[in-house]
């Protein structure tokens, strides 16, 4: 994630931290034109795929 958008996602927080991720996504899109994505199939996929390479990596130095 970019420097810049994590810094607003905590300006955010700051500001009033019971913000949901809806809330904080639909701001990143109007504040600085920035499209998140939150817990859809895709990134559970990516997710999935990132913990088996990390773990076969793992089990590589045991």
């Amino acid at each position: 994630m970019r420097v810049d958008v994590m810094a607003k996602i905590e300006e955010y927080l700051d500001e009033y931290w019971r913000h949901t991720c809806h809330q904080m996504a639909d701001r990143l899109r109007n504040d600085l034109g920035v499209s998140v994505t939150m817990n859809n199939i895709t990134n559970k996929a990516r997710r999935k795929e990132f913990l088996e390479a990390l773990n076969k990596h793992v089990k590589n130095w045991i």
